[in-house]
Formats: C-alpha cells, sequence, structure tokens
C-alpha cells in the first residue's frame, strides 16, 4: 500500500493561501511585496518562528504547478530588487527586508528572471556598498554571494569566484575558496545548449585548491570530498568522472590531487582506455598493450588494448580501482600502504595461477560472446589464447581445461581446424577433483 504524503501544517496552508492571492492580484505593489518580506503580511503568529523568506518557500506547491508558481514570484522578486536603492523608503527595517529578498533570490534559483537584477546590484559599487550591514550577524553581501552563486546564466561571475578561490584580497564578496569553488560549479559555458558547467574554470579552481592544500596533512581526505562533491554537481555532460581527469590533465593538477579523482580507470572505446599508471606497469609485455598518450603528469595513461588482453586489463585495473576508491584513510602514507599491498598481492595472485585462471576464462567468454555462431575466426582463437597463455606465464591443467569447456562447447563441435586445437592441446583428460573445481569457479 503506497504511503501517504504528510498532511500540510495549518501555518503552512495560511500562507500560501496568502501568496496565492499574492501572485493572483495584477495590481500589487513593491510596498505590499516588501512587506510579505518582512513578516507583516503573513498570516504566522511570533511563536511559528522562521525568517520570512522560508515561510515563503514552504508555502510553494509541489505538484506540477511549483515551476510556473516560482518564475512567478521570481519576477516579482525582480522587480523589486531593482528597486534596491528605494527600498529604505519601503521598508520598516531595511536590513531584514534585504536579507529576506535575498535568501529568498537563492531559494528560488530561477537564473531567467533573477541573474541581471543581482548582476546589477552587485557591479554597480553605489548599490554593492548599499549591502554594507548585516543582518542576525551575517554580512548582507554574503547573503548578495550566496544569491548570486544560485542564479547564473553565464560565466559573467567567474573572475570574482576565482578570486575567492585565489584567497588573493581581490574578490569584491566575502567567502572562502570553498565557496568560491562552489560559484563556479554554477558558472555556465557561454552559449552552450544545453546549459554546461565551465569544466576548466572548475579544474582550474581545484587545481589552486590543491596548490593551497599542498602542506596540510589532511590534504588527501579534504580534497577527495571535495573533487567527489564537484563531480556530483555536474550537469549535461555524459561522463562527469572522465571530463574532470581530462580537465586535470589539461589544469595540471599535481599527482596526489589527480590521485583524489573518483575514478582513474576508464573504457574510452573498444580497443582503448585510460589507465592509472600502476595498472599499466603491472600488464606484461606480452600483452601488448600500447600506450598513445601520458596524462595527468604520468599518474594516468591513454592505451590500445588489443581484444585478447581485454580480460586482463580489466581485472587488473578494476582490482587497484577498488583498492585506491574504498580506503577510508585516504592520507599519503594510508593510501601508498594499501597500494603496496594490493601490487604485492596481485604479483602473489599472477605467480600462483589463480589470476590466470580466472582472467583466461574471462577471456575466453569475452571472444566466445563476439565470436559468430557459424563462422568461428582459428586466427583470433589461436592469437588470443597462446598471448594469454604467454602473458600468464605457463598453462597449467585446470587452466587449459576451462578454455575446453568454455570454447569447445561452442566450437569444437563445429566445422573447427582440428589442427589448431591439437597445437594448443586443447583436447586433455582431467582427473574429477579438477574438474569439480572448475566447473565452481565458472559457475561463480
Amino acid at each position: 500500500m503506497q504511503e501517504q504524503e504528510p498532511a500540510i501544517p495549518d501555518c503552512v496552508q495560511r500562507v500560501r493561501a496568502a501568496l496565492d492571492a499574492f501572485l493572483r492580484r495584477r495590481d500589487w505593489s513593491l510596498e505590499e511585496f516588501a512587506d510579505l518580506l518582512e513578516g507583516y503580511g503573513l498570516p504566522v503568529q511570533s511563536g511559528d518562528g522562521d525568517e520570512p523568506y522560508l515561510w515563503l518557500l514552504r508555502a510553494l506547491p509541489l505538484d506540477g504547478q511549483r515551476q510556473k508558481t516560482e518564475l512567478k514570484l521570481a519576477k516579482r522578486l525582480a522587480r523589486l530588487l531593482h528597486a534596491q536603492p528605494e527600498l529604505r523608503d519601503l521598508a520598516h527595517r531595511q536590513q531584514d527586508l534585504l536579507y529576506n529578498a535575498l535568501m529568498l533570490a537563492a531559494g528560488l534559483r530561477c537564473p531567467e528572471a533573477l541573474a541581471g537584477p543581482l548582476f546589477e546590484i552587485y557591479s554597480t559599487p553605489a548599490r554593492l556598498a548599499g549591502l554594507s550591514g548585516q543582518y542576525l550577524g551575517i554580512p548582507l553581501q554574503a547573503v548578495l554571494r550566496d544569491a548570486l552563486m544560485e542564479n547564473q546564466l553565464d560565466s559573467r561571475l567567474e573572475s570574482e569566484w576565482l578570486a575567492m578561490v585565489a584567497d588573493d584580497g581581490t574578490a569584491r564578496l566575502p567567502g572562502d575558496p570553498e565557496r568560491g569553488l562552489w560559484g563556479l560549479r554554477n558558472t555556465l559555458v557561454e552559449g552552450a545548449r544545453p546549459a554546461q558547467p565551465d569544466l576548466e574554470a572548475l579544474g582550474y579552481g581545484l587545481r589552486l585548491i590543491a596548490d593551497r592544500y599542498r602542506d596540510r596533512p589532511d590534504r588527501r581526505e579534504s580534497f577527495r570530498a571535495l573533487v567527489a562533491n564537484t563531480c556530483q554537481a555536474v550537469f549535461n555532460v555524459a561522463q562527469p568522472d572522465l571530463e574532470m581527469l581530462l580537465v586535470a590533465h589539461r589544469q595540471s593538477w599535481p599527482a596526489w590531487a589527480t590521485e583524489c579523482l573518483p575514478r582513474l580507470f576508464f573504457w574510452t572505446g573498444n580497443d582503448e582506455a585510460i589507465l592509472w599508471h600502476y595498472a599499466f606497469a603491472l600488464l606484461p609485455s606480452q600483452a601488448a598493450v600500447e600506450c598513445l598518450e601520458v596524462l595527468c603528469d604520468g599518474q594516468a595513461v591513454r592505451v590500445h588494448v588489443p581484444s585478447e588482453a581485454r580480460a586482463l586489463v580489466e581485472t587488473i585495473a578494476q582490482v587497484l580501482e577498488a583498492t585506491r576508491s574504498s580506503n577510508p584513510f585516504a592520507s599519503d602514507h594510508s593510501t601508498e600502504a594499501s597500494l603496496k599491498h594490493t601490487v604485492a598481492d596481485l604479483v602473489d595472485v599472477l605467480h600462483s595461477g589463480e589470476l590466470k585462471l580466472q582472467g583466461l576464462i574471462a577471456a575466453a567468454r569475452s571472444s566466445v560472446e563476439r565470436w559468430p555462431a557459424r563462422e568461428p575466426d582459428p586466427e583470433a582463437l589461436e592469437k588470443s589464447i597462446l598471448l594469454l597463455a604467454r602473458s600468464l606465464e605457463t598453462l597449467g591443467q585446470e587452466a587449459t581445461f576451462a578454455l575446453q569447456l568454455l570454447v569447445g562447447k561452442e566450437l569444437l563441435q563445429e566445422d573447427f581446424p582440428g589442427g589448431v586445437l591439437e597445437e594448443l592441446q586443447l583436447v586433455r583428460g582431467l582427473d574429477p577433483a579438477n574438474l569439480a573445481a572448475l566447473e565452481h569457479a565458472l559457475a561463480a
């Protein structure tokens, strides 16, 4: 049974009715709106608490009319903001009115209506100076900053956010580097349709923060959280994690900062991938994985991957990615220690044959899926199996039979050249114990 939505409190219903009546009227006045924003026109009792802008945001409908109502309210708010110099004549308490008007703008997030009047306040020295006071201990210029962050249509404020990130004293508004980064998240590429964030500006801002964090003992923990939140906030980008890695390369992030990215392993095509440099270093030379480009000052490489080596690349890269991303203690020491242990374990597994078997199983299954059912390619089969055998040293009896199980079922019953099978020694006897172990491995 579907749960019912909680009932709307009476106080919110009263404010919603007052807001609906205000928005329906065409003969509204700035004085009337100013009263609402100061709380005088709201049907709430003093004991209900909270600032007027919060009540107005709560009163917005939750159904399909919400967007239309937000835009209508934002357009009226834009007219009020345009009249900022005259607000002292409209307000009972000017600081109250300015604070609630700007906070309502931040909460509405309607840049099509509010970006212009907010930027006019920011860019006009006299109007910006009019916000020199405080309300409830909060600087009004800081409230303007938050309203501007949430109502951007272009990159006009990019220099302001970057100055805030750099913390070099040139920003006109108050704010720390993290606030500046938030502003950059909503900075849009000029003329992009659909709207897209300016990833280059974001990447540059993150690099500036990485430079500031360089000597901090908790630099990885703090920076990894910033990057993760930034990637999650990116919109209208198909692969934000991949785009952020490429931006990190173009913006010359330091090595430790690159390792804080959410991902360092991507398939960028059927035969191309981007790998963390440790994964690339672990690949045997016989796998013939070719480096096409070095990225991020050597932290990542773009590679060409032969189809027969795809499963091996996937296995090694995913193990290292899991180690890097799941480590809850992202300090330099912890990262280096966990990576060292993982690499040692991978080498041991490679030598023990466990990864041989699993890698061969995955590779054979992938190869069989790609081959046409009635047109097997004996040369591709031979190349795939021989390369894997050389890459992973010597084939054991179990691995040989695993290939027989996977490949033989599909191909041995077809008109397949027997000479190739004899050369590869795919047909062998197997004792019952090994057969049971392999069946279990294949089922897993």
